[in-house]
C-alpha cells in the first residue's frame, strides 16, 4: 500500500512539471494558406444622370499582387444608348481606368438607357431606368436618443418629399459628403414614409466633443464650418438590388448580385438626383 502511494505521488508530481512546462514554454504556429491565384474579374462601375456620366472601369486582384489599384488602359470601348437609340461614346480620361464623354448626356424620367463595354474582345452590357426625382424638403442637425439607454447622439436629418409616391415601391441611393469628401452612403425605399415624407439619417462625431481615446480617422467628424452635402439619387430595382446584395455581401464574403451580362462585376446607375447643403455649428443643434 505504501509502494502505490510513493507511486501516485511521482505520477503526480511528473504531471505537475509537464503541466507548468506546457503553459510556460511559447509555441509558434505556421499555418500555410493554401489559395489559387484565378483570372482577373472585370469590374465596371457606371453612371448617367443629371446630363452626366462616367465609366470606371477595373479587375479584381490576386491575393500576391500588391497594386492598390486595377486601373485598365484605353484599349476599351464604352457606348450609352438612351431610348431613342442616340448613342454617346465615352473616351479614357485616366490612368485609372475613368471614362468620360466629350458631350451632355440628357436624362428624362422613364427613360432606359444602356451601356455596351467591349475590353479584350469581350462584350458587357446592362440597362437602368431613370426614375422621377425627390425633393428635400429640409437637412438639419438634431441629437437623436441612441444606445445605451438615455443617451444621445449628433445626427444629420434629411426630410425627403417623394412626390410621386402611391402603391409603387420606390428607390433611393443616399449619400452624405463632408467637405467634398464622401462620408457614407446608403439605400432605401419609400417603405418608411410617414404621410409622403421619408427621413434620412446619418449619424455624426462632433470634434469638440470627441475623447484622446476616440477614433479621429473615421469619416463622419464634423466641425464648426464644415459644409456638409446630402445627394438623393432615384434609382430603379436592378440598381438597388445590386447595392442591397453589396451591402449583404461585405457580411458574407460574396459578390453582389449580377447587374451586367458577360460575366463581370459591377453595375449601371441611371438617375435623378437631389441635393442639399447646409453649414454645421454646434450652436445650431436642435
Amino acid at each position: 500500500m505504501r509502494t502505490a502511494t510513493n507511486k501516485l505521488k511521482i505520477s503526480s508530481l511528473t504531471l505537475f512539471i509537464t503541466l507548468i512546462c506546457l503553459c510556460t514554454t511559447s509555441c509558434k504556429f505556421v499555418i500555410d494558406l493554401d489559395y489559387k491565384n484565378i483570372e482577373p474579374i472585370w469590374v465596371i462601375e457606371s453612371e448617367v444622370g443629371n446630363g452626366e456620366a462616367k465609366v470606371k472601369i477595373t479587375h479584381t486582384k490576386n491575393m500576391e499582387s500588391l497594386a492598390l489599384y486595377n486601373g485598365i488602359d484605353a484599349a476599351s470601348k464604352v457606348i450609352i444608348t438612351d431610348s431613342q437609340n442616340n448613342s454617346t461614346e465615352l473616351f479614357y480620361y485616366e490612368e485609372c481606368g475613368l471614362y468620360l464623354p466629350n458631350q451632355t448626356i440628357n436624362t428624362t424620367a422613364g427613360e432606359t438607357f444602356t451601356i455596351n463595354v467591349e475590353i479584350e474582345g469581350k462584350e458587357f452590357s446592362s440597362y437602368s431606368k431613370v426614375e422621377e426625382p425627390v425633393v428635400i424638403d429640409s437637412t438639419f442637425f438634431k441629437l437623436v436618443s441612441s444606445m445605451p439607454p438615455g443617451s444621445k447622439s449628433l445626427t444629420c436629418l434629411s426630410a425627403i418629399s417623394d412626390l410621386s409616391i402611391g402603391n409603387e415601391l420606390r428607390y433611393y441611393y443616399n449619400r452624405l459628403f463632408i467637405n467634398d469628401e464622401l462620408s457614407r452612403w446608403s439605400i432605401s425605399t419609400n417603405q418608411t414614409a410617414v404621410q409622403g415624407v421619408i427621413s434620412l439619417a446619418f449619424p455624426l462625431r462632433y470634434k469638440k466633443e470627441m475623447k484622446p481615446t476616440d477614433d479621429t480617422t473615421r469619416h463622419n467628424i464634423v466641425d464648426d464650418g464644415d459644409w456638409l452635402r446630402v445627394e438623393v439619387r432615384s434609382i430603379d430595382r436592378r440598381t438597388y438590388e445590386y447595392f442591397y446584395s453589396m451591402n449583404v455581401g461585405d457580411m458574407s464574403g460574396s459578390n453582389p448580385y449580377p447587374n451586367f451580362s458577360g460575366g463581370c462585376l459591377g453595375y449601371f446607375m441611371a438617375f435623378s438626383e437631389e441635393v442639399n447643403e447646409i453649414q454645421f455649428f454646434n450652436k445650431n443643434v436642435l
